[in-house]
């Protein structure tokens, strides 16, 4: 007798619950989506840390037992590849910087190598704010950059219907097989996938009403903006001071306009949009402080609060960065050391030139002045780098990617009493 295949319902419905009640699903459509898309028949294996590394586990998306169920549908993300990357010697001069890691001359040889994941399925819940920002309707066509699992992909194709259509494309010919292979099996062959460089983007089925990017971009491509309708617009999480907040770009007189929209955190693209951003490092930094002198200078902000003052910073030095567990904001500098100031508590930490933690003093002052301005109240411009800069207008900072000038203007301001 053949195995009777678990039914999944109470997985999925429970997931839908916490989404809903996360505020991550707000729409009928996203939910209904999420109702009909299957997480686990888009997996065969997936990756656990489990000390010292990376654990691969394998299962079967026909039989998955009540344990694999429980993993999958939880609201996170789930490592599906893992690739070998040669160690970051900007991360080791942050160890030293830090006083976690001894001062090392540089040695002759290969470069010692570390294993971190490379493609994933997404958190259900970020996923479900991204299909909200995406506004989407049944007869649209949307190009997808990263297809990952298919998981996102499929939830657009419950939403634009059989009068739409997806095409999602991604650098990693093995993802493209097992990817087509097991949405084909689920019911989503009309979902066209391809293996390629993203930053080309599709040109074949444009113009798209949609461009959305799974993965973290340092800049936009040019290929996107072309391929985008007049009428339509793309989300894209944009690198920015170690993080990717949700950026929503749009044609605007010719012109690309955009404002960042909602939080995130991706893998770094692969090909060529690759790049090293402006900021110290591509994604939140984490050591365990020694050697630092505590300075109580900063008023203690709510976690919300500190995030618009970093957004801030990011925009106004390079040097800006992050860190978690527990949370600090602050500049890194290769040559003068580290000045930081703690989540809640506004303590600050200097370990180095007391001029970088002056530096991050007149950052917060000059914040203070604008009147704490927050993410909504900026404007974005991204102007080609072949096209001549404008004069910058007061209150506007200039971001240089790979090909865009990024112009960040502050829309709103609310001076202080």
């Amino acid at each position: 007798m053949d195995p009777v295949e678990i039914d999944v319902a109470p997985w999925n419905d429970r997931l839908v619950a916490t989404l809903k009640e996360k505020g991550a699903i707000r729409s009928a459509l996203v939910e209904a989506a999420f109702r009909r898309v299957q997480r686990h028949r888009l997996l065969e294996h997936y990756f656990q840390w489990q000390e010292p590394g990376w654990v691969q586990r394998t299962y079967d998306p026909a039989q998955p037992s009540t344990e694999v169920l429980d993993f999958i549908y939880a609201d996170q993300p789930i490592v599906t590849r893992t690739s070998v990357y040669k160690e970051d010697t900007d991360f080791k001069l942050a160890a030293q910087l830090f006083g976690v890691a001894p001062e090392e001359t540089e040695s002759e040889g290969e470069q010692p190598a570390f294993q971190a994941p490379s493609s994933s399925t997404s958190q259900p819940g970020l996923v479900a704010a991204m299909l909200e920002h995406l506004a989407l309707e049944p007869g649209l066509n949307v190009l997808e950059i990263g297809a990952g699992t298919g998981y996102h992909a499929a939830l657009i194709a419950e939403m634009v219907g059989e009068a739409g259509q997806v095409v999602a494309i991604d650098i990693q010919p093995d993802v493209i097989e097992q990817t087509g292979r097991l949405l084909a099996n689920s019911g989503y062959g009309r979902i066209q996938l391809l293996a390629g460089d993203g930053f080309a983007g599709a040109s074949a089925d444009a113009p798209y009403d949609r461009i959305v990017a799974t993965v973290g971009c340092p800049d936009l491509s040019p290929a996107w903006a072309a391929q985008l309708k007049p009428s339509g617009f793309m989300l894209i999480p944009l690198a920015f001071g170690g993080w990717h907040p949700l950026t929503k770009i749009w044609l605007e007189q010719g012109q690309l306009k955009g404002r960042m929209v909602g939080d995130a955190g991706f893998m770094e693209i692969q090909g060529e949009l690759a790049m090293k951003a402006p900021w110290p490092f591509a994604y939140a930094v984490h050591f365990p402080f020694q050697g630092f002198q505590e300075l109580a200078a900063f008023e203690p902000l709510e976690t919300k609060l500190l995030r618009h003052f970093y957004d801030f910073m990011a925009m106004r030095d390079a040097r800006a960065f992050w860190t978690y567990q527990p949370t600090y904001y602050g500049l890194f500098d290769k040559t003068r050391g580290v000045a930081m100031v703690q989540d809640e508590t506004g303590t600050g930490l200097l370990r180095g030139d007391p001029a970088l933690y002056a530096a991050l003093q007149e950052l917060y002052a000059e914040w203070q002045a604008l009147g704490r301005p927050q993410r909504a109240d900026y404007e974005l411009e991204f102007i080609p780098l072949a096209e001549p800069l404008p004069p910058l207008p007061e209150h506007t900072w200039l971001i240089e990617r790979k090909f865009y000038r990024q112009l960040v203007r502050l829309a709103k301001k609310t001076p202080t009493n």
